[in-house]
């Protein structure tokens, strides 16, 4: 059962860093290159915002990945070495414990460019201001996007995405807001979802693997 469950060459996978390294780590994108064994993968070093992030041989990381559908598994693997394959730089890792499947769907994130409307919410439930602006990735508990307007931290917010097939509506608060200079956009917000049911929810997680199925399909990822 674990082995049909193990990532496969090509596929995109989020690497966690363990102990004290993980607080405040930027979200790590990798893939696996190549397949030696059951227990031992070729991975792509990792990237943040486009940037090599170097990994250090013996170190102890978790790598996370969907499969099938809709579930997500993960497991931890040691850094054997660092190699570089046809101008690609990698790391050989070692399957260093059991393989879980994460309940918790919501946490895998889908970098995708949608355009969204950013509406401020009062107490009362009231819309007191509307900003556009564009995700960078989203999943089933939140999402981050760049606008040109900054929010303060803990403002409630409402979230209008354009999906292609359907608008998806959500309301979230603010956990971030940091200065962002790309394209005409001036601020980065990361917005975590509130009072969202898990119709929706399923719904948001529904799309984010269709989109890497699609993706998986053309080659793209």
């Amino acid at each position: 059962m674990e082995k049909n469950n193990l990532p496969s060459i090509g596929i995109k996978i989020e690497i966690e860093l363990q102990g004290k390294k993980r607080t405040n780590s930027p979200k790590l994108i990798s893939q696996v290159i190549d397949i030696m064994s059951d227990d031992i993968f070729m991975i792509s070093v990792p990237t943040s915002q486009g940037m090599l992030v170097p990994i250090t041989v013996g170190e102890k990381i978790c790598i996370m990945y969907s499969q099938k559908a809709s579930a997500v598994y993960g497991f931890d693997v040691r850094v054997l070495e660092r190699v570089k394959k046809s101008e690609l730089y990698c790391m050989k890792v070692e399957k260093a414990g059991e393989m879980f499947k994460i309940q918790r769907r919501n946490f895998f994130r889908l970098e995708a460019m949608l355009n969204a409307a950013v509406k401020k919410v009062d107490e009362h439930g009231n819309i007191e201001l509307t900003i556009q602006g564009l995700t960078k990735d989203i999943s089933g508990g939140g999402l981050c996007l760049i606008i040109k307007e900054p929010l303060k931290i803990g403002e409630n917010v409402e979230v209008m995405l354009k999906t292609g097939e359907k608008n998806i509506s959500v309301r979230g608060a603010v956990l971030r807001c940091v200065k962002y200079q790309e394209f005409d956009y001036k601020f980065e917000l990361g917005i975590t979802f509130k009072d969202i049911d898990e119709k929706m929810r399923e719904e948001i997680i529904s799309y984010i693997f269709e989109h890497q199925r699609k993706m998986r399909k053309k080659g793209l990822v």
